[in-house]
């Protein structure tokens, strides 16, 4: 849900997106450390 994590304050895709259609994946959990540092990968 949180992939988008350090882009903006808030993912947008939550922002454009109904309410229900965006839910987190059970199998697939990830804490924001863990995405920042893909983050930093990627873009830094």
């Amino acid at each position: 849900m949180y992939e988008c994590i350090g882009h903006y304050d808030k993912p947008t895709c939550i922002s454009v997106c109904p309410i229900d259609c965006i839910s987190k994946d059970p199998n697939n959990v990830e804490d924001e450390e863990a995405l920042m540092t893909k983050f930093v990968k990627m873009y830094g």
